[in-house]
């Protein structure tokens, strides 16, 4: 890259590899210090925020280098200054390895991935900033409140001691809960080759941080068992983590990193092949969806929505660009591990897609395939004789009437008639909610067959529908966390270009605000109908996307901020 002022990329390109190397810097030095820790013998706490701050010094010089100088004068200078840290991390000793590896992968992929961002980024963006210097310097200080943010969940994720720096440090049950745990549990039951790991006597009630750990799980402390309850096929992906190493620590801080990198990748591919107006739009909302408290809560609790949903809408996008064998890994991977992404292979069968659904079948028989020959065939009979049937009926999720909070929490149909017992109206609600949500699913079927025999005009408009129908297909889990709106949360952040009316804006700031404001925040008296409220205007954004929104936004929209 040549380093004359006239052929540097403009400084919003700048300002946006800046944003996302810093979100994402802490996180891959923490995964890579454990991945090399583990091999070495070093079980020590990492250096927890001084290899939080030093990742986020590397990356910002590596990045600023990048636009500045370029080719190896970027590559050289980041590389000395990771030497540097890792000198002053781990001193003359074994532990500076892995902090060299954490600030070398860091100085690597700013120097290295910044140029492909600033190149990536939409012509529109350039001059956007001394256009609207206002709007621009908003933007700045919410993308910087974001990494401080993410920097802190980082350390939090890299050294589980500093519960003080976690995204909830005055809530027990999110600072402790994780929902990796049940993922690595499920794997180590299913490797050392227990009948039916999804047995309810190997698991503890979900819902309590102080329930005590099985005597097998002790090594999860200080954080609480929870539930596994995923198909067999995503064992793959926690047994990958246990054959790196048998620490949980080394598992969190991997996975969060995994699950960091799907979000960005996911959003930015979705927002170039959506083109136009929403690719700016989506860059410039970016860090509104890092801010919504469901996306830190996904990534702290290592919960798999944000690596499931961004398989599933990335298998569309590549189905679109004619890379079939990679759609099809991706829907593949997704529909196996949570169920519900499989909504969208309605599409492909209703639009005859039948290129894409043979690659999506083969892929699924080799994962299952994969997974049998891993783990064996008993956890297949466990899930479709044990499981499912438990699933349907909620009773694998016993807690959904324990305690208000939760109640208020659950956005799922499943979960209306709780929240009309909770607000004292006389329902059974669990003689009720199964019905509801086998109506559910005939109703969201309907829908995307629809859809797909109607698709929307633009690119636009097919990411939109596609994020809402995987909103929808997710919704119809008897428990519908908040997490579940990661999905619509990237809606928002392509939706823009799309609201022309009063009312619009009125349902995408309600959208936004659903998402920003959460039922525990209010007195007890008024969680259950404020999440009412939220549930109404989440399904509501999501049916005025598939009803109105699909065919409205051409590409030849003026480029308007």
């Amino acid at each position: 890259m040549p380093s004359s002022p006239e052929a540097r990329p403009a400084v919003e390109r700048l300002a946006l590899a800046l944003a996302a190397s810093l979100l994402f810097a802490p996180a891959l030095a923490g995964a890579v210090w454990h991945g090399l820790a583990a091999p070495l013998g070093l079980t020590a706490t990492p250096p927890g925020l001084p290899l939080t701050l030093a990742a986020e010094g590397v990356g910002a010089v590596g990045t600023l280098l990048a636009w500045w100088r370029g080719g190896l004068r970027a590559w050289l200078p980041a590389g000395g200054l990771a030497l540097i840290g890792a000198a002053g991390l781990g001193g003359p000793s074994v532990a500076s390895v892995p902090a060299l590896g954490a600030l070398g992968a860091v100085g690597a992929l700013a120097a290295g991935g910044a140029p492909r961002l600033m190149a990536w980024a939409p012509a529109s963006l350039d001059g956007w900033g001394r256009a609207n210097p206002r709007r621009a310097a908003l933007w700045a200080l919410t993308a910087l409140l974001v990494v401080g943010n993410m920097a802190r969940v980082s350390t939090f994720m890299a050294d589980p001691s500093r519960m003080d720096l976690s995204a909830t440090p005055t809530d027990t049950f999110f600072t402790r809960h994780s929902c990796l745990s049940a993922y690595v549990h499920g794997a180590e039951l299913a490797l050392r080759g227990e009948p039916n790991l999804y047995l309810a006597d190997h698991w503890p009630r979900v819902g309590g941080v102080d329930a005590p750990l099985p005597p097998d799980a002790a090594h999860i402390a200080p954080f609480s068992l929870d539930t596994y309850g995923y198909p067999p096929p995503f064992l793959l992906v926690p047994g990958a983590m246990l054959a790196l190493s048998p620490h949980f620590a080394t598992h969190r801080a991997i996975f969060f990193a995994l699950s960091l990198a799907s979000l960005l990748l996911g959003y930015g591919w979705l927002a170039a092949f959506a083109g136009g107006r929403a690719h700016r739009t989506a860059l410039l909302l970016g860090p509104l969806l890092f801010a919504a408290p469901p996306v830190f809560i996904t990534l702290q609790t290592g919960n798999a929505q944000i690596l499931v949903a961004a398989a599933a809408v990335s298998s569309m996008v590549a189905f679109h660009r004619g890379r079939s064998s990679l759609g099809g890994l991706l829907l593949a991977f997704a529909a196996l591990a949570k169920i519900s992404p499989g909504l969208l292979g309605v599409l492909l069968l209703t639009q005859r897609r039948w290129r894409d659904v043979g690659w999506t079948a083969l892929w699924a028989l080799v994962l299952c395939g994969l997974t049998a020959l891993v783990f064996g065939p008993e956890p297949f009979e466990a899930f479709v004789r044990y499981q499912l049937p438990r699933l349907s009926s909620g009773e694998a999720l016993g807690f959904l009437d324990d305690r208000l909070d939760t109640v208020a929490m659950n956005l799922s149909p499943f979960g209306v008639p709780f929240k009309l017992a909770a607000m004292g109206i006389p329902v059974d609600a669990w003689a009720v909610g199964p019905r509801i949500g086998d109506a559910y699913t005939l109703l969201v079927m309907g829908i995307a067959a629809a859809v797909g025999l109607k698709p929307p005009a633009t690119d636009h408009g097919r990411v939109c529908a596609w994020l809402a129908l995987l909103t929808l297909a997710a919704l119809r889990s008897p428990y519908a966390a908040p997490l579940v709106e990661v999905s619509a949360i990237w809606m928002l952040g392509l939706l823009w270009p799309a609201v022309r009316s009063r009312g619009a804006v009125a349902l995408f700031v309600a959208g936004w605000l659903g998402v920003l404001i959460q039922p525990p925040a209010f007195p007890e008296t008024w969680m259950v109908p404020v999440s009412m409220v939220n549930l109404l205007v989440l399904y509501g954004l999501l049916a005025w996307v598939l009803l109105r929104a699909r065919d409205r936004v051409p590409r030849s929209t003026p480029e308007t901020p």
